[in-house]
């Protein structure tokens, strides 16, 4: 058996009734009028095998043989904001809403990837933590016994658990923080080389309270609204972070023009962009004015 087919069935739940299998459009029906998460670990299941086929369509066509657990899950991501946007009034089968949210994140998976930063899934994750762990345990042995005991645990063959553990190792690395210096009477003594020697606690209390609410205020947007002030302003929406690696060197993220965002978003016209902007600016200010953290003139 190959290593990925331990991962074909990975979403089967214990209490799907396959017997009396629902349809796939019930189950996102029932999740979305309960709330529970056992209609959506049923929705999982029952598409588990489509999943699939997406993730090995994404491994041929990409060429990144060994990402399939990583784009099924990054598919099962898309589900989710699927799900966060999807109205069944308008009469479209949730299957077809979907895809493109799936495509979308497969393509923003392979960007990621292609540029240097890498973001396991959680299985995966849970594979690099436990080979790491042992091989500590270990004392950080490279002999054949110890790499056939880890290889065993992880369930993956040997040439892949020397991939796993060079992995983990390129990702590892210590630094002493602290410095050693002599007193006044001569006495050794270690001090953090990072230290804030202007730390103002009243002026660190002020501005986390003031960050905290302005985050608050943009997590209250929709996922799109998010990604897309993200974009318009140039910073991550998933991270918040300012900068990306590009062709080698890390840049200062570049806004995008409105005619960008609508054509990623797929949205009509430039108008539209700039109406879901101001709509959203505005919930903000909002929720601002209610926190207490913002006057309006």
């Amino acid at each position: 058996m190959k290593e990925w087919e331990k991962e074909l069935y990975i979403l089967q739940s214990r209490d799907y009734p396959h017997e009396d299998e629902p349809k796939f459009q019930s189950l996102v029906m029932l999740y979305l009028d309960t709330g529970d998460e056992k209609y959506f670990r049923w929705m999982l299941a029952a598409w588990e095998k489509k999943l699939n086929d997406i993730a090995m369509g994404a491994v041929q066509n990409y060429s990144m043989f060994g990402h399939f657990l990583d784009f099924k899950m990054t598919a099962v991501t898309g589900m989710l904001h699927a799900l966060e946007q999807y109205d069944p009034t308008r009469g479209v089968p949730f299957e077809a809403f979907m895809r493109p949210y799936m495509k979308k994140e497969i393509l923003a998976y392979v960007r990621t990837m292609r540029r240097g930063f890498t973001v396991p899934s959680e299985g995966r994750d849970y594979i690099l933590r436990k080979a790491m762990a042992i091989y500590n345990q270990e004392d950080c042995k490279n002999d054949a016994a110890t790499i056939e005991k880890i290889a065993g645990a992880i369930d993956r063959s040997v040439k892949t658990t020397r991939e796993i553990l060079a992995a983990g190792l390129r990702n590892t690395k210590i630094d002493n923080i602290n410095q050693t210096v002599k007193d006044n009477d001569g006495n050794k003594k270690e001090i953090d080389l990072t230290r804030d020697l202007t730390y103002r606690p009243e002026k660190v209390l002020f501005s986390s309270n003031r960050s905290k609410a302005l985050w608050d205020a943009y997590r209250s947007l929709t996922w799109k609204e998010q990604e897309i002030l993200g974009e318009a302003f140039g910073f991550c929406p998933a991270c918040h972070g300012l900068h990306e690696l590009e062709n080698g060197t890390v840049q200062r993220r570049r806004p995008l023009a409105l005619y960008e965002i609508a054509a990623y978003h797929q949205i009509a016209s430039e108008a539209t962009v700039r109406r879901t902007i101001n709509k959203a600016l505005e919930k903000m200010r909002k929720q601002l004015i209610a926190s207490g953290w913002f006057t309006p003139e």
